[in-house]
């Protein structure tokens, strides 16, 4: 006969015996009963002639489910353009040991990638999103953690945009392309391109050139005020 006592850290105890066939014992268990930690288990085996021996054990109960984190925004703007797609990496943080699971979708396509939480609770991996379309897309992560657990999985939604914008100028500037001694200090350049997109107006002549850069408007329509002051610019949207 064996008798078995496990033992969490709170106290609790389970106590069960059992037979012996051929020189082996096993029990089967309800340890819901249990604190998650160390749990002693305390062996003792006697036989027909009273003959006593004991052997300690000690395992590790975890039921809790981990909870991974995603690193945001994506790209640090939350948009994959062109020349991101073919290398995206995707980080966050979870339990030392654990899989994460990523997967990326447009809603048709999904990529899938797994990596392992390192021992300093990170994670990254990095993904080729050529084979998603352009528009709204949906990374996912899920974590199972060494003892098993998987815990709820997290969504992020960014965008895939890997189309140059399309960009115009006003012309004529100044309204017959000429600029003359009085408009010379302040030249407007206008046009129009993508909302939030940055515009950068170069002019030069064979000698010299004037730069700068200003924001698409809401309403998809930018203006640069050229002004010299020794050879700055200073620009602005509307």
């Amino acid at each position: 006969m064996c008798s078995s006592d496990l033992t969490d850290s709170a106290g609790g105890q389970l106590f069960v015996s059992d037979p012996v066939s051929n020189g082996i014992w096993s029990s089967d268990l309800d340890i819901s009963t249990l604190v998650d930690g160390d749990i002693e288990i305390f062996a003792t085996a006697e036989d027909s002639d009273g003959n006593i021996q004991s052997a300690l054990h000690t395992i590790q109960l975890d039921t809790v489910s981990p909870v991974p984190t995603l690193t945001t925004p994506i790209s640090g703007n939350n948009f994959v353009g062109a020349s991101e797609q073919p290398s995206v990496p995707i980080r966050g943080t979870g339990e030392p040991g654990s899989v994460i699971e990523v997967v990326v979708s447009d809603g048709v396509t999904d990529i899938p990638v797994t990596t392992v939480v390192r021992s300093d609770g990170t994670w990254t991996t990095v993904i080729n999103m050529n084979p998603l379309n352009d528009g709204p897309a949906v990374v996912t992560v899920t974590e199972t953690d060494i003892a098993g657990n998987t815990g709820e999985s997290i969504e992020h939604t960014f965008e895939i945009d890997t189309v140059a914008p399309v960009i115009t100028i006003t012309t004529p500037i100044e309204d017959d392309d000429i600029v003359n001694q009085f408009e010379q200090e302040a030249t407007f350049i206008r046009g129009t391109g993508e909302p939030g997109s940055t515009i950068r107006v170069t002019i030069s002549d064979s000698q010299n050139s004037l730069s700068s850069t200003v924001l698409v408007s809401p309403a998809g329509t930018w203006r640069s005020e050229e002004r010299r002051v020794g050879k700055e610019c200073r620009s602005r949207w509307s």
